[in-house]
């Protein structure tokens, strides 16, 4: 199995949940948020808020691969939650 395939969501066992903990998840949502607001902004598009859960979701997924780039890149720190 894969690392993504053994990781438990808190308070349950989701095994395909790719984040690491809460804090990954919060910090992966939050920047998922801000790249729709810029996306509203310049397009119309909906905002966060006004997505489905499923496209929240999505939408934060991608955000994590984002997320962990940046960390790779050295753009931002480790854990932005725990700053």
């Amino acid at each position: 199995m894969s690392d993504m395939e053994t990781t438990s969501r808190p308070g349950g066992v989701s095994p395909g949940w790719p984040f690491a903990d809460q804090a990954e998840y919060d910090d992966a949502r939050k920047l998922a948020a801000a790249r729709q607001q810029i996306a509203h902004e310049a397009t119309y598009l909906d905002t966060f808020d006004k997505l489905t859960p499923h496209e929240q979701e999505m939408s934060t997924v991608d955000a994590l691969h984002y997320l962990r780039a940046g960390r790779r890149a050295g753009l931002f720190s480790e854990r932005a939650s725990q700053a």
